[in-house]
């Protein structure tokens, strides 16, 4: 019995939140960068990081391969370029006239100079909006969004995005575990 109790310390031991959450330190900034840069792309006018003939090539093939499931129309955004390799990483984000949507993001990745994809992921399957006031009917004051992610085991860049554009956290519960995004930073909270 002393063994049996002394191999299961052992293992809860081995088994840590560092391996659980399988997320590296660089992914971990990457992801908190990308979301940060989409957020507020999303809700301001900046200049643009790839000239109109990349963008138009890369939105023209986005709109032969993705169709408008959540909010009311979409938007595409770059959040990074990376000089070294002439990739650059830009979001497909779902927008609504009451609502900040969640559900529906896809990570695109393309070439910078001529626009063509290399990858375009889902970041959800669902739709999954929250309203813009931050209010309910019954008028209470949301304090803390909590919702379920099932293809990544982390949290993606549309809940970095979320928790700065409500300015409440986010706890992100995955396959992995639970995860808490708050002002824009990703931390790990508990093992599943």
């Amino acid at each position: 019995m002393g063994r049996f109790l002394l191999a299961a310390l052992a293992l809860s031991l081995v088994a840590t939140p560092a391996m659980a959450q399988d997320l590296s330190n660089d992914d971990r900034k990457r992801i908190m960068r990308w979301g940060r840069e989409a957020a507020d792309r999303v809700v301001r006018e900046r200049p643009p990081l790839i000239s109109s003939e990349a963008r138009f090539m890369i939105e023209s093939a986005i709109a032969d391969t993705i169709k408008l499931v959540c909010g009311e129309e979409l938007k595409f955004v770059v959040a990074e370029v990376d000089d070294a390799t002439g990739l650059a990483a830009g979001f497909l984000v779902p927008l609504s006239k009451n609502a900040w949507e969640v559900g529906g993001w896809h990570r695109v990745m393309f070439d910078a100079a001529t626009g063509e994809p290399k990858s375009i992921e889902p970041l959800s399957r669902g739709c999954l909006g929250f309203p813009k006031e931050n209010r309910r009917r019954n008028r209470t004051q949301v304090e803390l969004f909590f919702v379920s992610q099932i293809l990544e085991p982390h949290p993606t860049e549309n809940h970095v995005a979320l928790s700065l554009w409500q300015s409440k956290d986010v706890l992100v519960v995955t396959e992995a575990g639970t995860w808490k995004v708050s002002n824009g930073r990703i931390s790990f909270v508990s093992e599943r």
